[in-house]
């Protein structure tokens, strides 16, 4: 994990995001898996109290940049 990034308002495809619903107004907590120029992946867990359980439910999104 690089980080983490934090927005207020649901991501694109946050209706797919059936571990965790995102919230308008409400603290969305990402991990950032990866980032570079041109991707970032971020994953958005169910629990954020062990973060060594990947196995528990969680969300990926992966934006890509375009010219």
């Amino acid at each position: 994990m690089l980080g983490q990034i934090t927005f207020d308002i649901p991501l694109i495809g946050a209706q797919w995001d059936d571990c965790r619903p995102q919230k308008e107004g409400e603290q969305n907590v990402f991990w950032i898996l990866q980032l570079t120029d041109k991707l970032m992946t971020l994953y958005h867990p169910d629990s954020y109290d062990n973060p060594e359980a990947w196995s528990n439910c969680g969300w990926f999104i992966y934006l890509q940049a375009v010219e």
